[in-house]
């Protein structure tokens, strides 16, 4: 038999927006008698997680924006060209691309020369990861099929403000680096130079072929498209990548997916899990 027990918050966490905002839900919960007047309210942990994260982010490579040269607006590019993409074209068709430029990169000796010279140590890792799942156990098999055959899916646009986006998402980018330079190539030289997946495609080879650190300068996506010839070379010759050159903004991004994996990834599900419980046990009260 279960007493009946009083049970009252002492301690909220919550966002600072929306209906559901903590200084609000903290005065509702106050007046039912849920709260005491003495209770505290404190900004979400998941918060205090991702705005310092953001902070030193863009306090070190910038932030997003149209035309702006940095490793972030790189993500959003690939995002945004593979939600483009399969606007245009349906699940299938882009699936079909993505498992085209695999093809080729996989067994064209012209595609995989620029390969090498374009994403070294890109191309090195692809194909040593593809023949290894492909003489694994039967889940390693299924593994290298997905990964050959569909474009990645489910990648929510990488904004820092939604949390655990931008790293998901770099984790995505990293991993495909090779198959997406390759993607947007082949978008590129099907498209007409007026048309928006031509510009998209442009912009995201520009970065991922930057060799400059980070620029938040461009005004806009026209202007910043307008500064490369269809050769995707800038004005500024200095700012090309020679042959065997780690673009930059690779090597950002594979700090952060590291960074991530290390240390952000796992305290992460800790404190979303612990949240979930919270939140779950505060809901189970109305009900």
């Amino acid at each position: 038999m279960i007493e009946d027990v009083e049970v009252k918050i002492s301690l909220l966490t919550g966002d600072g927006g929306g209906g559901a905002a903590a200084h609000r839900l903290h005065k509702e919960l106050i007046q039912n008698a849920v709260m005491e007047e003495t209770s505290k309210k404190l900004i979400c942990d998941m918060h205090n997680f991702f705005k310092p994260l953001e902070i030193a982010c863009v306090d070190a490579w910038g932030r997003q924006g149209i035309g702006h040269r940095t490793p972030f607006q790189t993500v959003w590019l690939f995002v945004k060209l593979l939600k483009t993409v399969r606007k245009s074209v349906g699940r299938k068709g882009l699936n079909d691309m993505w498992a085209n430029v695999v093809d080729k990169l996989r067994n064209d000796d012209t595609l995989q020369t620029m390969a090498r010279e374009k994403c070294k140590g890109a191309f090195h890792d692809f194909m040593e990861m593809v023949e290894k799942l492909e003489m694994g156990t039967d889940e390693e098999l299924d593994a290298a099929v997905k990964l050959t055959t569909e474009a990645p899916s489910n990648v929510q646009d990488p904004v820092f403000s939604r949390w655990g986006t931008v790293l998901a998402a770099i984790q995505v980018f990293v991993d495909n680096w090779l198959v997406v330079y390759f993607f947007a190539v082949a978008v590129k030289g099907d498209n007409k130079t007026t048309s928006y997946l031509w510009q998209l495609s442009c912009a995201l080879l520009s970065l991922m072929n930057n060799k400059s650190k980070s620029n938040m300068e461009g005004e806009s996506l026209e202007s910043f498209v307008q500064s490369f010839t269809e050769e995707n070379e800038p004005e500024d010759k200095s700012a090309l990548l020679k042959a065997g050159d780690t673009p930059v903004f690779q090597a950002v991004l594979h700090f952060l997916n590291g960074f991530n994996k290390a240390y952000f990834q796992g305290q992460l599900q800790i404190s979303y899990n612990v949240l979930t419980t919270l939140c779950c046990s505060l809901i189970m009260l109305f009900v």
